[in-house]
């Protein structure tokens, strides 16, 4: 499988997925998908300590719980502020650091992850050394010498849609010789022209790349790794004229016609679509139970 793209990836293996079958794609890269403005993150946590025993868990060991949000309508700044607090940087010197891609999206956003794929890159003279690797995702196609070797990428798929503003989508175990450091980069694909990207679970679908300033680092041995996220502005629960609730900015709740309800509001209970109420005597409701 040498030099497959997440394209082929997701056309040529329509059976893994539990979705649609996706067997195209928008050719406009201009085209904005539900996972445009994603990051890839890398995060470390010193208090995890690698072990070949069960490396299965390492996908369910990376931080924050950001649930699952499907229809849109939960409230993300919980989660928002866990992704902004991930650590990017290791303490533990030369022994093995344990990481994680983390896919994050801003709290306002609605993704829908099928599949993504995505690089690594470190300087030159910082060579760090894989003890371990694995993906968090249903399928997995990696370039050659994935992850060992400078440059090489690999494209992870996912059983379904993954409607979630912060999940791994891939565990890595990691260290320094003595003496040495490393400054690990989220970086492009090395097959194709579509970068890092995130593909979506439409008919054709759409592949969202993954803008450089969105992609992080991580450090070992004294190295000082990067976490990019960052919320713009703060967002609130808006009323759309339909009744529906977003989470959204002043500004735009304003451009879309509704009421924002305040910085920091949800969505979950609709505050936007009241149990309505039926206007009528004491007489009226005393004949309703007689009737």
């Amino acid at each position: 499988m040498r030099g497959m793209r997440l394209r082929d990836l997701l056309e040529r293996c329509p059976f893994l997925f539990l979705s649609p079958l996706l067997v195209g794609f928008l050719p406009n890269p201009t085209v904005a998908g539900p996972n445009a403005d994603g990051y890839l993150l890398l995060h470390t946590d010193d208090s995890v300590v690698y072990t070949s025993d069960d490396t299965s868990a390492f996908c369910d060991l990376y931080g924050p719980e950001c649930p699952s949000d499907p229809d849109c309508t939960g409230d993300h700044l919980d989660c928002a502020g866990a992704l902004l607090n991930l650590d990017p940087t290791s303490n533990r010197g030369t022994a093995v650091s344990v990481f994680w891609a983390i896919a994050a999206f801003p709290p306002s956003s609605c993704p829908r992850v099928l599949a993504v794929q995505f690089g690594l890159a470190w300087p030159a003279n910082q060579t760090p050394i894989f003890v371990g690797h694995g993906k968090c995702g249903v399928f997995e196609v990696a370039s050659e010498g994935w992850p060992d070797e400078l440059g090489a990428g690999t494209a992870v798929a996912f059983g379904e849609p993954v409607s979630r503003t912060g999940f791994p989508v891939y565990w890595f175990a990691a260290y320094c010789y003595y003496g040495s450091q490393a400054l690990i980069q989220v970086s492009d694909f090395p097959v194709g022209s579509d970068g890092a990207a995130f593909a979506d679970d439409s008919v054709p679908s759409i592949l969202d790349e993954i803008p450089s300033q969105n992609r992080g680092s991580i450090g070992l041995n004294g190295a000082i790794g990067d976490n990019p996220y960052w919320i713009p502005s703060p967002v609130g629960a808006c009323c759309l004229p339909s009744g529906d609730c977003v989470l959204e900015t002043a500004g735009d709740c304003e451009t879309d016609g509704g009421t924002y309800l305040g910085d920091g509001t949800a969505c979950n209970p609709n505050p936007c679509n009241p149990t309505p109420t039926l206007s009528t005597t004491w007489g009226g409701v005393k004949r309703s139970f007689r009737e």
